[in-house]
C-alpha cells in the first residue's frame, strides 16, 4: 500500500506539471498555423526548425497534440491509482480507464512517428529511421501494455463474480 500511495504522489505531481503547460500547448497548435516565416525553436526538450509550408504547422500541431493526449492518459492513470488506493480493482470505472489510456498512449506513440518523420521530411527532405529505444516505441509499448492489463482486469472481475456466485 506504501508504493501505491508513493506512485500516485509521483502521478499527481507529474499531472501538476502537465497541467501548468497543457494552456500553453493548446495556444500553441492555432499558433502554429499563424506562423509567416521559418522559424525554430524547442519545446520539451526538441528541437524544431518549421517552415513556411502548412504541411510542415500540420506536423507541428499533430506533434503538440500528442502531449495533450498523454496528459490525458495521466489523468486517467490517476482515476485508476485513486480506486486502487480505495480498494475497487476490478471495478468497470478501472478496467475502461485502463483500456483509454491503453488507447490513447497508443495513437500517440503512433503520431509522434508520424510527426517526427513529416517533419524532417519537410524540413530537411530526409528520411531517417532510428532502431533504438525512443520514446514513440516507447509510448506505443506503454499502450499495448495497458491494453492488455484491461484486458486481464476484465477477465479477473469475470472470474471472481463467477468465483462469488459459486457455493
Amino acid at each position: 500500500m506504501r508504493k501505491l500511495k508513493i506512485l500516485k504522489s509521483l502521478i499527481d505531481f507529474i499531472f501538476i506539471v502537465y497541467s501548468l503547460m497543457v494552456p500553453f500547448l493548446i495556444i500553441g497548435i492555432p499558433t502554429a498555423f499563424f506562423m509567416t516565416e521559418q522559424s525554430s525553436f524547442k519545446i520539451l526538450g526538441l528541437d524544431f526548425n518549421v517552415g513556411t509550408s502548412i504541411i510542415s504547422k500540420v506536423f507541428v500541431a499533430i506533434f503538440l497534440l500528442v502531449y495533450v493526449l498523454v496528459y490525458n492518459a495521466i489523468y486517467k492513470f490517476r482515476i485508476v491509482l485513486t480506486e486502487f488506493v480505495r480498494t475497487k480493482v476490478f471495478s468497470e470505472k478501472v478496467i475502461m480507464n485502463l483500456k483509454g489510456i491503453g488507447n490513447l498512449l497508443l495513437i500517440s506513440g503512433i503520431l509522434m512517428i508520424v510527426a517526427r518523420v513529416g517533419l524532417k521530411l519537410t524540413t530537411t527532405s530526409v528520411i531517417n529511421f532510428d532502431f533504438g529505444v525512443g520514446a514513440h516505441y516507447l509510448t506505443i509499448c506503454f499502450g499495448l501494455f495497458f491494453l492488455v492489463l484491461s484486458e486481464i482486469f476484465r477477465t479477473s472481475k469475470e472470474l471472481k463474480q463467477e468465483n462469488d456466485l459459486t457455493i
